[in-house]
């Protein structure tokens, strides 16, 4: 995976949201708008872990129950372009990211794209 700016889309319990996500290194962050996603992403030759720290800024699921910040393990596989992750989210939730490359992170933010 390199390092940038990737288009990301989250699903979960029917949500889709659209947003981006910027990878600088291990740390990834990144929101849609209805959440932030703020961890580390460890590429290990194609397969890849995550733990992400989530947060809601509005309720995110359909579900009460779900609390608005959450630590989220995932797992899946990476190319140098874009890389996928599933992991379970609070309440057995099936949680889905994939991400799509679209370019540097600009020269004048070294070190993360503003969300």
């Amino acid at each position: 995976m390199k390092d940038g700016n990737y288009d990301l889309c989250f699903s979960a319990d029917g949500y889709v949201g659209r947003g981006s996500l910027s990878l600088d290194g291990a740390h990834a962050s990144g929101s849609d708008g209805r959440l932030k996603l703020d961890g580390n992403l460890l590429d290990g030759s194609r397969h890849v872990t995550a733990v992400f720290n989530v947060s809601t800024t509005k309720r995110l699921l359909r579900n009460a129950h779900i609390p608005d910040h959450y630590s989220l393990q995932m797992t899946g596989t990476a190319t140098d372009n874009d890389f996928s992750l599933i992991g379970t989210g609070p309440l057995g939730l099936i949680v889905e990211i994939t991400c799509s490359y679209v370019g540097p992170v600009p020269s004048d933010n070294p070190s993360h794209a503003s969300y």
